[in-house]
Parts: structure tokens; C-alpha cells; sequence
């Protein structure tokens, strides 16, 4: 193992390191130490190469935790809270890391280069509340009409069944709902937040793969995307998907450029059409 990459295998060390600081600074140890090693091991890299740049280290490790859920026998499952709870190693986990993916190379090829980056993070809904609230004030007669673009299994689509709690002691949105989103609001301002729930007349999301959190192997790839030590996120995914079992959001496939203006034709005359994307929204 060369500390060294080849000029062709740079771009995708570089993405790795970016990725530990990513991976530090939101709390995952774990990840943090295996990219950075990762960064610096070509044989990895090349099998990590397999996908665009800017997914390529979440896709790689979703790949290696999928098979870890999965049932895939090995001793790097003991350094994945997510996968045994009973036994976290002290020891370096990089060698073992390295074994696994050397053991199924083919199988994390395939993974990366046929799955999607289609992580639901429901806590993004904590911004949607004020944004859906804020259209509602500014035109308050009329029903809102959401559309999501790259909305995955369309968890955020479901904003309005879940509770919210900004610490000024109130609880926002269905007070009684399995899901509650606890956030910390920076600075003096104070988010518009509606203490009632805008009027949604229908809801619909765009994907290129909607994701069906009733498919077992669907939301296994759902849960492999969270990372290891974000037990929290996994419990909210978790809540989330059976509150899409209960009222399944209508996913629509294809491109948002060729169904926006099919779904266009549909938004009722009065309404307040709301189109939203979550992706660039931090966690």
C-alpha cells in the first residue's frame, strides 16, 4: 500500500480527504479515520473509482455498510455501531476495512455504480416548516401544492405529520407524531414559524428512482446511506417510513425537466404552487 496515488486516481484522493474533514466535523469518527487512510491507499481508490466524484465517498461507504446489514460475515461488523451494538474494538480499523473491500471488490463495483445517493433526511423539514408557513401568511387564502424535486422515497413531503421542537418550549406541526425534529435556532431572528399547519391541497415527488420504503432491499440501501454512529438519524428514518407506509406520498419517476410541466397542468386554480428541492439544505 503506497501512500502515493497516481495522477489518475488524484481527483478521487482528494475527494476522500475532503470527505474525512466532512465526516469529522458532522460526527462520525469512524468515517473520518477511513477516508483519511483510504485517501492514501491506491488499490482502494481504484475500486472506489467506479462513480461520479462528488458521491463517490458516500456511495463507497453506503456500499460497505449495505453488505455489513446485509448479513455479510466479517470482524469489521464489530467497529459499526449500526450493526452490532454490543462490541465497539479499540483497535485500528482500517486493516480490517481494507480486508472486507478487498474481499468483495466486485460486489462494492456494483454497488456504487448501480445505486443512487438518495439519502431522506427528515430533520431538512425543520426548514421547510418555516418556508411552506411563511408562503401560507403571504397568501393565506390559498392551499399549498408541494412538488419535490429529487424527492427519493418522499419522506419530506411529509413535513406536515411530523412534530418540531425549535427550544422556545412549544412543540410545532402534529404534536402526537412518532417523528419529533429537534433543532437549535442560531442568532436573535426567529424563523416564521406557523403555529398552524399550512393547508397542503396534494403533494408530489420527482425522482429518477423514487425509493419504496416498503421494499425491504430499498430501505436497507436507505439505512446503509445513514452513517454508522447517527443512531439518531436511523430512529427518524425509521419513524418516517412507517408513517409513508401509512399515508405513501405519490412519487412520480422520470425528470423533473420533462413532469413539471405535466404536474403543472394539475395544480388547481387559487392555489400556492410550491416547488422545493432538500439537497443543498445542511444538516
Amino acid at each position: 500500500m503506497s501512500g502515493v496515488p497516481d495522477a489518475g486516481l488524484y481527483p478521487v484522493c482528494q475527494r476522500f480527504r475532503r470527505f474525512s474533514d466532512e465526516a469529522g466535523d458532522h460526527g462520525s469518527l469512524l468515517y473520518r479515520n477511513l477516508a483519511e487512510r483510504l485517501s492514501r491507499d491506491p488499490e482502494i481508490l481504484r475500486t472506489a473509482s467506479g462513480t461520479p466524484i462528488t458521491t463517490v465517498p458516500n456511495l463507497f461507504f453506503a456500499a460497505v455498510h449495505y453488505l455489513l446489514l446485509t448479513g455479510a460475515v466479517h470482524a469489521l461488523s464489530d467497529f459499526y455501531p449500526s450493526v452490532r451494538q454490543d462490541r465497539r474494538p479499540r483497535s485500528d480499523p482500517y486493516p480490517v476495512f481494507r480486508e472486507f473491500c478487498l474481499a468483495h471488490a466486485d460486489e462494492i463495483r456494483h454497488l456504487i455504480s448501480s445505486r443512487l445517493l438518495q439519502t431522506n433526511e427528515v430533520r431538512r423539514c425543520a426548514c421547510l416548516l418555516p418556508v411552506f408557513g411563511l408562503v401560507s401568511a403571504i397568501a393565506p387564502d390559498r392551499p399549498l401544492v408541494l412538488i419535490e424535486v429529487g424527492s427519493s422515497a418522499g419522506l419530506n413531503l411529509l413535513w406536515d405529520r411530523y412534530a418540531y421542537d425549535y427550544g422556545d418550549g412549544a412543540i410545532y406541526g402534529d404534536a402526537g407524531s412518532r417523528v419529533r425534529l429537534v433543532c437549535r435556532v442560531r442568532g436573535e431572528a426567529r424563523p416564521p414559524i406557523p403555529s398552524t399547519l399550512p393547508d397542503v391541497r396534494f403533494r408530489v415527488g420527482i425522482d429518477l428512482s423514487p425509493v419504496d420504503v416498503t421494499d425491504p432491499d430499498a430501505f436497507l440501501w436507505l439505512r446503509a446511506l445513514i452513517w454508522p454512529e447517527h443512531a439518531e438519524r436511523r430512529d427518524l428514518l425509521r419513524c418516517a417510513a412507517r408513517i409513508a407506509e401509512e399515508h405513501p406520498p405519490e412519487l412520480v419517476q422520470g425528470d423533473a425537466l420533462d413532469e413539471l410541466p405535466r404536474l403543472f397542468k394539475r395544480v388547481p386554480r387559487g392555489a400556492a404552487l410550491c416547488v422545493f428541492h432538500t439537497q443543498s439544505v445542511l444538516l
